[in-house]
C-alpha cells in the first residue's frame, strides 16, 4: 500500500470540508445582510409614506374645502388645514371644526376618503 496517496486523499477531503464550511458561512452572512437591507428599505419607505400622508392631511384643507359642513354621502378627502373664503388656506393653522368632525365620525370619513359609500 502507498501511504502517500492515502494521506493526499485525506488532506483533500479536509480541504473540501473546510471550503464547504467557509462557503456556507459566507452564504449565511450574505443572507443576513440582504435581510437587513430589505428591512431597512421597507422601514424607510413606510416612514416616508406616513410622513407624506401626515403632511398632506395637515397642510391641505381637503376636498371640498368645507367638507366638515357636508353630509357624508358625497366623496370627500379629509384635510385639517383651516380654509377661509377669500383668503384660501391659512398657513400653519388647523381647523378645530374639521378635527371635531373627524373625531366625531372617523369611520365615515375613512369610508368616503376610500371612495366607499
Amino acid at each position: 500500500m502507498d501511504r502517500r496517496g492515502q494521506a493526499f486523499t485525506i488532506d483533500a477531503m479536509f480541504a473540501l470540508i473546510l471550503l464547504t464550511v467557509i462557503i456556507g458561512i459566507s452564504a449565511d452572512a450574505m443572507d443576513i445582510a440582504g435581510n437587513k437591507i430589505y428591512d431597512y428599505s421597507t422601514e424607510t419607505s413606510l416612514d416616508r409614506i406616513a410622513n407624506d400622508a401626515a403632511d398632506i392631511l395637515i397642510n391641505t384643507p381637503g376636498s371640498p374645502e368645507n367638507w366638515e359642513e357636508i353630509k357624508y354621502g358625497t366623496r370627500i378627502t379629509p384635510g385639517l388645514a383651516k380654509y377661509e373664503i377669500g383668503k384660501g388656506v391659512v398657513r400653519n393653522t388647523l381647523s378645530m371644526r374639521k378635527i371635531s368632525r373627524l373625531k366625531k365620525e372617523p369611520r365615515n370619513a375613512n369610508q368616503n376618503a376610500a371612495g366607499i359609500n
